[in-house]
């Protein structure tokens, strides 16, 4: 990690914001060499933890890179492996709670990508879908939206990517775990208002 990355994505952190110029700046900065390392990519995830606002050039940015890291920063590249999985999930766990939307399009985006995925790592967020739709918060209900139990279009959205991504146990294959987490997404929201993907979901999920 060159200096100039590094006072940027300091800077960054102890403000609490950064500007579409940083950004830019932190990009060009990170790519430089062609790869982003392992202390930047831990660096981008002190800035995400202190930011007050993540506006759009950030999110893509911190997608991107920390993505980047994941699948092309070691070969073979397009693979995300248990260690790489493991060290995901501490840093979006650190605190015990994945809490922004940018975090989650992150593993999503990885799972998403990669030619193979190790089940932690889906289970993981499948996890944090459940608890978001028995909660009624998390990242994907607009930062702290109280609402019924119900599955949102953006759960949805989320489930149908991670069970049906081609990196796991297959393309179109669906697991036990996943079809088990579907029945009690079922069976907890079966009175309420679900979006209207969510029959669809089920049904090609199950």
């Amino acid at each position: 990690m060159n200096t100039q990355f590094k006072n940027l994505a300091d800077q960054a952190a102890a403000f609490g914001s950064v500007s579409a110029a940083e950004v830019l700046s932190l990009r060009r900065e990170g790519w430089g060499d062609g790869i982003i390392t392992r202390e930047e990519a831990e660096a981008l995830f002190a800035v995400n933890n202190a930011l007050s606002d993540r506006n759009e050039e950030w999110s893509d940015f911190f997608v991107e890179a920390i993505s980047e890291y994941v699948l092309n920063g070691t070969e073979p590249r397009r693979q995300c492996d248990v260690r790489e999985a493991s060290w995901l999930i501490a840093q979006v766990d650190h605190d015990g709670v994945l809490e922004s939307m940018v975090e989650l399009e992150t593993l999503v985006h990885i799972i998403d990508r990669a030619e193979n995925t190790p089940e932690q790592l889906k289970h993981y967020v499948l996890q944090q879908i459940e608890r978001e739709v028995l909660t009624g918060t998390g990242p994907t209900r607009c930062g702290g939206e109280l609402s019924a139990t119900h599955v949102s279009a953006a759960e949805c959205r989320i489930l149908r990517r991670v069970i049906f991504a081609g990196g796991g146990d297959g393309p179109a294959a669906v697991s036990r775990f996943e079809a088990e987490m579907l029945f009690r997404l079922k069976d907890k929201t079966l009175a309420e208002e679900n979006a209207p993907d969510w029959d669809e979901l089920f049904l090609d999920g199950v």
